[in-house]
């Protein structure tokens, strides 16, 4: 399936077809593409099931709110998504973290409930001149994740 059944996102599957066209396209232009790996903190996956799938559901909705139309969507793990901006991403990095930082402190405002929304983020740059592989682009951006390092 290249679409995730409980988020209506792109699956990792569809992120990778979807993935290979556009880094081929950045390849052809030379225009980079930035890769933003988002991942539900720890305490979230934690919890029961139905409060697991809700925070999934909700980090879902507030992505969407965050990227634009053009970028592609994923939820590549059970509590990981991907975003790949894509078309002129030089900058777009900033504006999707504002933004989602944004969306999160609205989404948690609203919901008056104890478990909030949190979530850890990483990102890494396609160069065309020094072309990567999707699989890399995500491990660079994870390991960004987990040592804190948002991106370039």
């Amino acid at each position: 399936r290249i679409v995730d059944e409980l988020t209506g996102l792109y699956s990792a599957r569809g992120l990778e077809h979807l993935a290979s066209h556009h880094l081929a396209l950045a390849s052809r232009s030379k225009e980079p593409v930035t890769l933003v790996f988002v991942r539900l903190d720890r305490a979230d996956v934690d919890r029961d099931e139905h409060e697991r799938r809700r925070l999934v559901t909700e980090a879902a909705d507030v992505l969407r709110a965050a990227v634009r139309n053009s970028d592609v969507l994923a939820r590549v793990g059970a509590s990981s998504f991907c975003v790949l901006l894509t078309g002129d991403a030089s900058g777009a990095e900033a504006v999707v973290l504002s933004r989602l930082v944004e969306a999160i402190a609205e989404s948690n405002a609203r919901s008056g409930r104890s478990s909030q929304l949190s979530v850890s983020v990483g990102a890494a740059a396609y160069d065309p001149d020094d072309p990567v592989s999707l699989d890399a682009l995500i491990a660079e951006a994870d390991r960004r994740l987990r040592t804190g390092e948002v991106g370039e």
